[in-house]
């Protein structure tokens, strides 16, 4: 018989929201809904909220102008705000969008995208939500699935629905009504200051600033290994591809549950793939890398003469060791053979996905 094995909880001690958070959230988010602010806001126009209690900033985006879907997400921070540029811009996908993202938001869903956790402040509280209207609030730490709102971030997320609402007024009352001119430009502020015990709430234009990528330290290997590469003959004319890419199965052992991500090498010649490796967010997936690319190479008899990569930063870090032992690091847009791998991998795992999921009692999902 499977023991049950105790949850981590990485993140720390989550506390859910209470009663009252609950009660003010809902108010503000039913009012958010009946204002339907994405008629006069789009995706783009970004706005940040400061919390008079914590002091975090919390840039804001209304979703719905597209039809698609209805809501609205803070992107957390210096990181929120430099993934919501990639993201916007291009320069990150959506599953590698879930591995670096810091944010909280909530969809407007039918109840059959809620499950019992979401519908259970709903019942307590006996809001009265109909077809499309109920609220599926979640948050989303880097490395792990979207996951349950905590007590704080409740409270936050409530005061930035407020926020939008009176945002949204502004624009339909003025056409010239700034809320912001991208990068460079300024960016609307909605701050807070304490009068005879109330917040009181005020705009303020600031530079919209995106924060720089986060230096990562250049891979060093061993001079022993360096040395024995070097002088290891080169196959001309090929290359291997590598990458990590995002896993779509969630690994079950924490709460919330961690993202991995698969490191995986494949080479030219007949498209074999050398070798791969599943990591976590609280492992190091560049030095990772590194290590795997040494171990392989030591392992053959010759060595490539390119390694391709997609993303900059393991250019970045990894060309002082390549260019050492005599190998190319090359910069591509995009990794066709190894695309051809992911693709089969996440076939493989949605089959098996779907098929865990149908063993399991009805109403209880695979995540």
């Amino acid at each position: 018989m499977k023991k049950n094995v105790p949850k981590k909880y990485p993140l720390g001690n989550r506390t859910s929201p209470t009663l009252d958070t609950w009660k003010r959230l809902y108010k503000a988010v039913r009012i958010f809904y009946e204002r339907r602010p994405w008629e006069d806001l789009l995706n783009e126009d970004l706005f940040a909220v400061i919390g008079p209690v914590s002091g975090q900033t919390g840039y804001c985006c209304v979703m719905g102008d597209g039809g698609m879907e209805y809501g609205m997400q803070v992107y957390m921070g210096d990181n929120g705000l430099r993934i919501f540029h990639k993201t916007i811009t291009g320069e990150m996908g959506p599953g590698e969008m879930l591995q670096e993202l810091r944010c909280i938001g909530v969809l407007f869903n039918s109840k059959n995208f809620l499950d019992a956790r979401d519908l259970a402040p709903i019942k307590k509280l006996l809001v009265p939500f109909k077809g499309n209207s109920r609220p599926q609030f979640r948050s989303y730490n880097p490395g792990y699935i979207p996951w349950y709102i905590s007590d704080d971030e409740a409270q936050f997320l409530a005061y930035c629905l407020e926020q939008a609402v009176i945002v949204a007024d502004e624009v339909a009352d003025n056409c010239d009504f700034v809320v912001n001119e991208g990068p460079g430009g300024k960016i609307l502020f909605r701050i807070s200051e304490i009068s005879e015990g109330i917040f009181q709430w005020k705009s303020q234009y600031r530079t919209l600033t995106i924060p720089d990528d986060p230096i990562i330290p250049q891979y060093e290997a061993d001079e022993f290994s360096v040395a024995v590469l070097a002088r290891k003959p080169v196959e001309k004319g090929t290359f291997w591809e590598v990458d990590c890419i995002p896993m779509p199965a969630p690994i079950m052992d924490t709460e919330p549950p961690r993202l991995p991500r698969v490191f995986v090498c494949v080479e030219s010649k007949v498209g074999l793939a050398l070798g791969h490796e599943i990591f976590t967010v609280d492992q190091d997936h560049v030095k990772l890398t590194g290590d795997k690319i040494l171990d392989f190479l030591k392992g053959q008899e010759q060595k490539p003469s390119e390694i391709h990569f997609c993303k900059p930063y393991f250019v970045e870090c990894l060309s002082p060791f390549l260019k050492t032992i005599g190998v190319k690091p090359k910069l591509v847009d995009k990794l066709a053979i190894l695309a051809e791998f992911e693709e089969g991998m996440n076939q493989h795992l949605s089959k098996s996905m779907h098929a865990e999921k149908n063993r399991k009692p009805f109403g209880e999902s695979i995540l």
